[in-house]
């Protein structure tokens, strides 16, 4: 099989997860354990999220180097991270690549200015339930989870920088 013909498989795979799961924002009703949530750095180093969570309002994002509205969604969040730090949003772009070299390679070759971690056996994703990906979680200080979106798409850009605005303001 062809390398196009894997592309359009894949793509076509995750419209059909979105599809099925819903593409709307929902409220979670989930917290995370900011010492307890295991990821990798690229550089294979094991990490936690309380290393790496030093703001008042993080963006967890979860995405792979085959996932076509990743590719869309992490140059945004790479403007969002640079338009709201001060104000106190990081960023965290964890890959559920199932090889670390395709995300390497992909963090790589488009050169983005975001923090990159891997979930190496997708453990922390599964803890989530998540449906999809992509899946953006906003998650406060205290570890919970204050909005979730899965996918992404033109909507979803105004609601969750809506979100993140009303959230910084508190």
């Amino acid at each position: 099989m062809n390398v196009i013909a894997k592309k359009l498989i894949l793509f076509f795979l995750t419209l059909c997860t979105l599809a099925l799961s819903g593409i709307k924002g929902v409220q979670a009703a989930t917290s995370l354990d900011p010492q307890g949530t295991q990821f990798q750095t690229l550089e294979m180093a094991p990490t936690t999220l309380k290393e790496n969570f030093t703001s008042d309002l993080l963006l967890l994002d979860f995405w792979a180097s085959w996932c076509e509205p990743c590719k869309e969604s992490l140059p945004f969040f790479a403007k969002l991270e640079k338009r709201y730090s001060k104000q106190g949003l990081q960023i965290l772009a964890v890959s559920v690549d199932e090889e670390l070299k395709e995300a390497k390679a992909f963090v790589a070759k488009n050169n983005f200015s975001l923090t990159f971690l891997w979930d190496p056996k997708k453990a922390v994703a599964k803890s989530l339930e998540l449906k999809a990906i992509p899946t953006t979680l906003l998650v406060d200080k205290s570890g919970k989870i204050i909005y979730q979106e899965r996918g992404f798409s033109e909507s979803s850009k105004a609601k969750l920088e809506a979100q993140i605005q009303k959230t910084l303001k508190k």
